[in-house]
């Protein structure tokens, strides 16, 4: 009887899972706080790290370029001051200061190239161009297996617009006699061919060439449609 007296009179425990939820939740904002702040202090500690080695480093010209980058932008102008005294600082602004002169400049030192010069340096580089539209083109004839990359880089440095037009050409021969046909890089060059002005053998040759890139395609699509088919 005074067992059951005494166990009605003890109070009920309450639950704590309120508690236990607000204080996970309390737990995880600090440790993301905690991460937050580590990171900054990585980063703070790296450009400290930066801004040390660049003033105290053993490149002084290093150590120059820096300072005057820094005083010339108006946001970072106090960085120098980091680990450099202000003295040091505008010792070497003055230093690497822009000093201006009386000095008279001597009009027979400026050289400018005669009309023979001009023309002797410009057949030079029309005997280069030639030279590499020839090796280039060559290779395209033999369809050598460095065709493709010689008609590029030709095409980027030719100024000529017949060999270029050629080049182009040739470009969309080797593309078409590749296994499988390169027919993304022959349609795309196949129209700016459309728009130049074509000898009547470049024209017959561009002729051949959109036959060839038709039954290119065609055949593609044929073989795709037969894997479909299996």
């Amino acid at each position: 009887m005074t067992d059951n007296i005494v166990s009605e009179e003890r109070p009920r425990s309450k639950p704590r899972f309120k508690k236990k939820k607000k204080s996970r939740a309390a737990c995880v904002i600090r440790r993301i706080l905690l991460v937050l702040l580590t990171v900054i202090l990585a980063v703070l500690a790296a450009l400290l790290g930066v801004v040390y080695v660049m003033e105290k480093g053993p490149s002084e010209t290093a150590r120059n370029l820096f300072v005057i980058s820094c005083r010339e932008t108006s946001a970072i102008k106090w960085v120098p001051n980091i680990f450099l005294s202000n003295e040091q600082v505008e010792l070497i602004a003055a230093q690497n200061a822009i000093q201006e002169t009386d000095d008279i400049t001597d009009p027979g030192l400026v050289k400018i190239p005669a009309p023979a010069d001009i023309k002797e340096a410009a057949g030079s580089s029309r005997l280069r161009e030639s030279i590499l539209f020839e090796q280039a083109h060559y290779a395209a004839k033999r369809m050598a297996p460095q065709a493709a990359e010689l008609l590029a880089n030709f095409i980027t440095l030719a100024e000529t617009p017949a060999l270029k037009t050629q080049a182009r050409l040739d470009q969309v021969e080797v593309a078409l006699n590749l296994n499988p046909p390169d027919l993304e890089t022959v349609q795309a060059i196949l129209p700016l061919l459309e728009k130049e002005q074509l000898s009547p053998e470049q024209t017959m040759q561009l002729a051949r060439l959109n036959i060839l890139e038709a039954e290119s395609r065609q055949t593609g699509v044929s073989g795709r449609q037969r894997r479909l088919v299996l």
